[in-house]
């Protein structure tokens, strides 16, 4: 999903900078009736705000898609370092266990056997 927000701020960007060209250039055109004919007339502080209001709206959505893009990295970064820390918490907190069980691990088979056992049913003597 991180991948899908980034590709679409920087097609926001690009596609948004062709856009604000065409918003202006059509847009910022004053029309003037005559009695037989109209006429165009470029109005330049018209074009000029709508090509500059048409790049704000174009970055600020853009920053809103990288952001979130960002955002989700990050996580993606928390969560695996959350899980790392819970398997080495989860294989502190089993060799833990032992030793309050008053149990062993067998180190070839995994099975937890009394602490007064010498031998696992596996074969494998205590360590």
């Amino acid at each position: 999903m991180k991948k899908i927000c980034m590709y679409l701020g920087y097609a926001t960007i690009a596609l948004g900078s062709i856009s604000s060209f065409v918003v202006a250039s059509s847009f910022g055109v004053t029309l003037t009736e005559g009695r037989y004919t109209v006429s165009h007339t470029r109005n330049w502080p018209l074009t000029i705000g709508y090509f500059i209001g048409c790049l704000f709206i174009t970055a600020s959505f853009a920053a809103v898609l990288l952001g979130i893009s960002k955002i989700l990295e990050s996580l993606e970064d928390m969560t695996a370092a959350i899980e790392e820390a819970m398997d080495e918490k989860s294989s502190e907190e089993s060799t833990a266990d032992d030793s309050l069980d008053n149990t062993w691990k067998c180190p070839k088979c995994g099975n937890k056997n009394p602490y007064y056992t010498g031998t696992c049913s596996c074969g494998q003597p205590r360590p």
